[in-house]
């Protein structure tokens, strides 16, 4: 059914390749750009490591974002027959889409100890533990979420590249 709607419209999804293409690499650059400050900033006070592991995930997090991108590129480029090959991004799409849902994984545990350890400081009652852990976990319902799109994608991306393989050695099996 994609295949059909990609073959039924080929410039309009040409076209979303392209913006997907540019979108990916504007996001890496940037990424990366603002990684290099955020590593050098924190590395002087390193005693504020939450922090530093703040300031990184919050680079990272887009990186992964731009693969994303690149990913669903070189997907319609390939569907449209722009490209002979899946491109790297496609190829290695299920561990990109993993260590991303991996990443958000960490995020959430990280938050969590954070949150409880800066409220069992405080010396705040039982109460208002129970209910600071339990409002923010309703937000983390939305990473959990978002962790599951990224591994069932993951698997979507996995199956698809093995059909390809499947069918480049079918194409060129000897006959």
């Amino acid at each position: 059914m994609l295949k059909k709607c990609i073959e039924a419209n080929p410039a309009k999804f040409a076209m979303y390749a392209k913006v997907a293409t540019i979108i990916g690499w504007v996001i890496l650059i940037a990424a990366g750009v603002m990684l290099l400050p955020t590593i050098f900033q924190y590395y002087r006070i390193m005693r504020h490591w939450s922090r530093f592991c703040q300031g990184i995930i919050q680079i990272i997090n887009p990186i992964f974002f731009g693969m994303v991108f690149l990913l669903l590129a070189q997907f319609l480029k390939y569907e449209l027959g722009l490209d002979k090959q899946p491109g790297w991004f496609f190829r290695n799409g299920c561990i990109i889409l993993r260590c991303d849902a991996a990443l958000i994984l960490f995020i959430i545990i990280f938050q969590c100890v954070l949150m409880i350890g800066s409220l069992v400081r405080s010396n705040g009652p039982l109460g208002d533990i129970f209910l600071a852990f339990f409002s923010m976990s309703l937000f983390y319902i939305l990473q959990i979420a978002e962790m599951a799109l990224l591994l069932g994608l993951a698997e979507v991306t996995k199956m698809m590249m093995a059909q390809i393989r499947k069918d480049q050695e079918t194409q060129f099996a000897p006959q």
